[in-house]
Order: structure tokens, then sequence, then C-alpha cells
């Protein structure tokens, strides 16, 4: 399931992943990210897993967001991943190998549970 961070800036999306993610939680994801590219240009993403089920959800969900997101990172500025696990951080550092680009301002990052403060100014800033 999928809930909204409510105090996210005009062109921040803000969620956490509670339980399992599903399609219909991508849809969604998806459904929002273009209202608010639509509204605002490159759109900064913070999302919040450490409550999430990934074993248990779906993997067409996770094929169709990563289809997704290769055809649109160019929308992307800064994307933060906040949670509590070592296997997320260390996906994200080779994620984040092909996905950042610094002369684009498009950057992907972990954060800690405990530096949520931290990734808030991330995606506020850029």
């Amino acid at each position: 399931m999928v809930r909204l961070i409510e105090e996210a800036p005009n062109n921040v999306l803000a969620f956490e992943v509670i339980d399992k993610y599903d399609v219909q939680d991508e849809r969604r994801l998806e459904r929002l990210f273009e209202e608010k590219h639509a509204q605002f240009g490159r759109v900064n993403i913070l999302v919040k897993t450490d409550q999430a089920d990934f074993l248990h959800s779906s993997w067409k969900a996770f094929w169709e967001d990563l289809k997704y997101g290769l055809a649109n990172y160019k929308k992307i500025g800064h994307l933060a991943v906040v949670g509590n696990s070592t296997m997320e951080k260390n996906f994200l550092k080779l994620d984040s190998m092909i996905f950042n680009n610094k002369q684009t301002d498009r950057i992907e990052k972990y954060f800690d549970l405990d530096h949520m403060g931290e990734a808030w100014d991330f995606v506020k800033v850029a």
C-alpha cells in the first residue's frame, strides 16, 4: 500500500510504502507523478520504505515501475529513499551510478530513517 505524505511541497511527490507494493500502487504513483510534472516540471521524489514488505510485493509492480522510471527519468530531479535496510542502501549505490547526472542535477540518495530531516532538505532544495 502507498500512502502520500501530505506535507510535501508542490514539486515533491512524497509517499511511504506500507506492507506490500502492488500494481494498483504503481499505477496510482504514475498518475500522481504525471500530475506533478504537468504542474511543476521536474519532480523531486521522497519515498519512505521502512514499513515495506518487498519480499511479498508484486514483481509485476516492480517491473512496471522500472519501465516507467526508465521512460521518464529525465523528469526527475532529486530522489530520496528513506529506510532502514542495508540491502536498499547498497542497491541505491549501484543504481545511482546509472541514474545520477550532476550536470542536470538528477541525484538519487539513500537516507537512514533517523535522517528524515536531511532527506526532506534534499528534495526541497532542488
